[in-house]
């Protein structure tokens, strides 16, 4: 008697429950990572979800901030040190949210 793949029954049984085992395992992982995914997305807002970010990306409204906002202090004499003609401009696109 042989089975599939020129196996014997035995070997084939083993092979089919330890494939079934690897298909239980899946799917737990596949649902343990929809449920973290939900939970992520819970975090931001329930309509406009992540404003600054669309996946890994930068969103088109964060860019937009990042090329028109207006650089913000406490008191002007914070930037008595730098010359009138000094660019700001962020060194890393990274959001403070994305720090943990």
């Amino acid at each position: 008697e042989t089975a599939v793949d020129g196996a014997s029954p035995d070997e084939s049984g083993d092979t089919s429950a330890s494939r079934h085992e690897l298909e239980v395992k899946l799917s737990r992982a596949k649902e343990d990572l929809a449920d973290r995914v939900l939970a992520y997305h819970r975090k931001f807002h329930p309509t406009w979800g992540q404003l600054f970010k669309t996946g890994y990306q930068n969103s088109r409204f964060a860019q937009q901030v990042e090329d028109y906002a207006c650089l913000y202090t406490a008191r002007a004499s914070n930037l008595a040190l730098h010359s009138p003609d000094a660019r700001f401009h962020t060194i890393a696109d990274v959001m403070p949210h994305d720090h943990k």
